[in-house]
């Protein structure tokens, strides 16, 4: 063992922490030939007396600058509100995949070039939709995308324009996934009025 060993088991012995008996025999034993270690000892005694005997001084209360900088739990309604956003995005990410994952002889798609397009466009909203519902921050650059999707689908679809060449299956699943973005669209504007009313 050499003097740092030895200066380890002294602190732990001035904490009232007793080593094993060997060690302890051992540092006596070395107090008795190393003139350094024993200096260290006196002088890191004193330390522990004078902290020990010291009275305490008052600082000063911080608690509640402390407490102003947690930020405050989120309320129940935003927190099911980004809950159904979350469940919305899943959705929209299945239809995607939905999409993606069918045949071309398939009466879930349409027999277009576009098709592929459509499911990964379906999948990309999904996923932003499941990152703004767990983010904390507002949704709001989800805003004009949702907006522009919802209305120019809405024109589509009052105008009796499905795509030529499209099954029953195709178009109703279809209007699923817009029906979908027209309620993520609701959630994403009512969670930004909730961030706005803070």
């Amino acid at each position: 063992m050499d003097c740092d060993d030895i200066r380890e088991t002294l602190s732990a012995r001035l904490d009232g922490e007793a080593g094993p008996a060997a060690a302890e025999r051992f540092a006596d034993e070395h107090l008795e030939d190393c003139g350094g270690c024993a200096r260290w000892l006196d002088r890191a005694a004193a330390v522990t007396r004078r902290v020990r005997v010291s009275a305490a001084v008052a600082g000063p209360d911080v608690t509640a600058a402390v407490l102003a900088l947690v930020p405050p739990a989120p309320a129940r309604g935003p927190a099911r509100l980004r809950s159904a956003l979350g469940v919305i995005g899943a959705a929209q990410c299945a239809a995607g995949l939905v999409v993606l994952a069918a045949p071309a002889s398939s009466a879930l798609i349409a027999h277009s070039p576009t098709a592929f397009v459509t499911g990964a466009w379906r999948c990309a909203v999904g996923v932003a939709l499941v990152v703004a519902a767990v983010r904390r921050t507002p949704p709001s650059t989800l805003i004009p995308l949702l907006c522009t999707v919802v209305a120019l689908l809405a024109v589509r679809h009052l105008a009796g324009d499905p795509v030529h060449g499209w099954s029953s299956a195709a178009h109703a699943l279809d209007v699923v996934a817009h029906v979908l973005d027209a309620v993520a669209l609701a959630l994403v504007l009512a969670l930004r009025r909730t961030h706005a009313a803070r």
